[in-house]
């Protein structure tokens, strides 16, 4: 039994220790307060304002009889109750980490160390304090280091402050706690008549506040990885509380039988036309999608574990953001859906990833029965065992719903690793992935994982692939490809998509990086010489000019961004390089001349590198360019390769009109049947 620095008996003949005894009640105050004030919180968290209560009470109890038996009654509550706290620490994700061995284990750890504890008896008193000091000490380390990974998902900076707050508390108080247990007789025989500080009294104070605030604060972090909206508010003006935005309501939460089939009808008399109506896997492109339509575009959904780096993909592919820029971009706390308009007009959701998506309370078949892609991000320069855990729970469950998904593993921010690090990282990740899914018995569940940095072309290309599977028509392009190479002497041919610098379909040859990266590059500059030379820069400010370019507005150049069209400039070549930037047809447009509209507006432009190398650039329709790569020598039949090119644009035009033809009889059909409905439930009845 461990006899503290106060005085036995000093104030009063009934209690041992007073002061340690009063200030035991600070524990059992803050334990209730906690409980009430997070009534509506799990379980665990109850267990854990709880458990700091009943500490209070074995507290009193030993310090006000310094019995042995009342000691056990202190210090296992104690055991317990770090382990609840270090059980809401690491359980603290939206979905469960760990199977149901982990609070078994918990469980049995605590059971063991009271089993130790009350079988040393008063006779082994030294085993009984090393056994508590060391198992308490070794949970309070765990504890920390699951402390200081939630600190840094803390955003908010009054949060954070009162994080800070917290450890300068207990820090404090477990500094007095070491003074009075180790220095007792220096505070018993302060100089200038000063009495006992009570130290281990202001151990109790600090310790209650401490464990309360940091219980506290790991309810904020739950509430928050839920998305449930926390706040932390003060009741009375003096006691903080988490609350939480128990009324918010998630679009994607599974509703009522009766309530889903209201919202059908509604969704039925609103369009006439779904997703569903277009067939399994096909697109819709471009201006196809009516407007009231547009939520029954494709998905391609972008999840992974919070700081992955799926916003900055998202910023960087599709809203044109530098990889600088991102730096600053704030954590995902909610669905952002992102309408891209483009040859595919599909949607984009970027999901938080602290949310579990496949909890009962969302409707899974709202969320992936009408996704196309799902794209995972894992940040390769972290530990990504629990990304590999969420990725392997992520692919069974949406499976399950939706079997058509393409399941996509981008192992993003490579950018910092070695060559052979990338490969290692790439070959661990995909064999625990195909390993695991073969555990579950997924072995047809085809995954495909991409190497990728926004500080490089690795995140358009690896796009370019996921977008492809998207396209049903891909192989007739690729052949259309194909033969155009084969005819025309080219080296290679990209269809890219001018908006995100996308492609969408190649030929059949190998692709090789480097020609990706100076097609791509190809597209900026063209566009950088355009806004310098181009109609704007010559100064044309008639009406005639302003209306022509409200008329260009759906142009798919004058969507990059304000620019211009490729056409009108003719830039010099800088080193051992020439650039030709021409429009066939308003070559008029370089004497200052407003350029009449109704006229044909195809961009076209041809670079002559240095090492032989030509890059041919012919805009197809109002979304894709085909760009070239070819000879000089073969550049000489620039007439065989133009007429060629009209020939590749006639054919894709008669590709995708056999699919507009159908789309269109389908919606005929679509709204005779609803015109036919409204019509029986108005005079059905007359």
């Amino acid at each position: 039994m461990i006899d503290w620095c106060e005085n036995n008996y000093d104030i009063s003949y009934y209690v041992a220790e007073f002061f340690n005894s009063l200030s035991s009640i600070a524990m059992i105050l803050v334990g209730i307060v906690g409980v009430y004030l997070h009534a509506s919180f799990e379980k665990r968290f109850l267990l854990t304002f709880g458990s700091i209560a009943i500490v209070g009470l074995g507290s009193i109890a030993f310090h006000g009889t310094l019995l042995f038996p009342l000691q056990m009654l202190d210090e296992v509550p104690m055991v317990y109750s770090i382990l609840a706290l270090a059980y809401c620490c690491i359980e603290n994700r939206s979905y469960r980490r760990y199977g149901v061995w982990f609070p078994v284990s918990i469980a049995l750890y605590g059971l063991l160390t009271t089993v130790v504890l009350v079988g040393a008896g008063p006779h082994d008193l030294m085993l009984a304090f090393v056994v508590f000091q060391s198992s308490f000490a070794f949970m309070v380390l765990v504890v920390m280091s699951h402390i200081v990974k939630i600190y840094a998902d803390i955003q908010d900076v009054k949060i954070r402050h009162m994080w800070k707050t917290t450890g300068a508390i207990a820090l404090t108080a477990y500094v007095f706690w070491n003074i009075d247990y180790r220095l007792c007789e220096v505070m018993q025989n302060l100089p200038f008549g000063l009495g006992n500080p009570q130290l281990h009294a202001f151990w109790h104070l600090g310790a209650s506040v401490g464990s309360y605030l940091v219980t506290l604060l790991v309810c904020y972090n739950r509430a928050e990885n839920l998305g449930q909206s926390p706040m932390m508010e003060w009741k009375w003006g003096l006691v903080p509380h988490v609350v939480v935005n128990v009324k918010h309501s998630n679009p994607l939460r599974r509703t009522t039988p009766q309530q889903q089939q209201s919202q059908k009808q509604q969704q039925q008399a609103a369009r006439t036309m779904s997703y569903s109506d277009y067939g399994d896997n096909d697109p819709i492109y471009g201006d196809d999608l009516a407007d009231e339509d547009r939520e029954s575009r494709p998905r391609l959904m972008l999840m992974g574990l919070r700081r992955s780096g799926k916003s900055s993909i998202q910023r960087v592919v599709f809203h044109k953001m530098t990889p600088t820029e991102t730096l600053f971009l704030e954590s995902t706390s909610k669905i952002n859906k992102d309408n891209i308009h483009s040859f595919i007009d599909f949607q984009v959701w970027d999901f938080p990833g602290q949310m579990d998506f496949f909890d009962p309370t969302f409707d899974t078949t709202a969320i992936f029965g009408e996704v196309g892609a799902l794209v995972f991000v894992i940040d390769s320069q972290d530990d990504y065992m629990e990304a590999l855990a969420r990725l392997h729970s992520t692919v069974v469950a949406a499976y399950r719903v939706n079997p058509n998904i393409t399941f996509e593993v981008f192992i993003h921010k490579v950018d910092g690793l070695s060559e052979d690090y990338k490969i290692d990282t790439q070959r661990d990740i995909q064999q625990t992935t195909t390993d695991e899914l073969a555990d579950a018995g997924l072995e047809n569940v085809q995954l495909a994982f991409y190497l990728t940095s926004i500080y490089d072309h690795s995140i358009f290309e690896a796009f370019s692939k996921v977008i492809q599977k998207l396209i049903p028509q891909l192989p007739t392009l690729e052949n259309l490809l194909n033969i155009l190479c084969a005819n025309s002497g080219i080296e290679k041919a990209f269809l890219f998509d001018v908006i995100s610098k996308i492609y969408i379909a190649t030929d059949s040859s190998p692709v090789d990086s480097q020609s990706y990266e100076i097609c791509s590059d190809m597209i900026d500059v063209i566009i950088d010489i355009s806004s310098i030379y181009g109609r704007a820069a010559i100064g044309a400010k008639s009406q005639g000019y302003l209306d022509d370019q409200q008329d260009r507005s759906d142009d798919w150049t004058h969507q990059q961004d304000g620019h211009d069209d490729y056409e009108d400039s003719n830039g010099g070549g800088h080193g051992h390089s020439q650039a030709v930037v021409s429009n066939s047809s308003r070559a008029g447009s370089l004497n200052n001349q407003p350029v009449q509209s109704g006229g044909n507006h195809e961009a076209f432009s041809v670079i002559k590198m240095g090492n032989g190398t030509v890059l041919y650039l012919r805009e197809v329709n109002k979304y894709l360019a085909l760009i070239c790569l070819l000879r000089a020598e073969t550049f000489e039949k620039q007439g065989l390769i133009d007429y060629n090119v009209h020939c590749f644009k006639e054919a894709m035009d008669q590709v995708f009109e056999l699919k507009r033809a159908e789309r269109t009889r389908r919606e005929m059909e679509a709204n005779q049947l609803l015109e036919q409905q409204q019509h029986n439930g108005l005079y059905g009845h007359g």
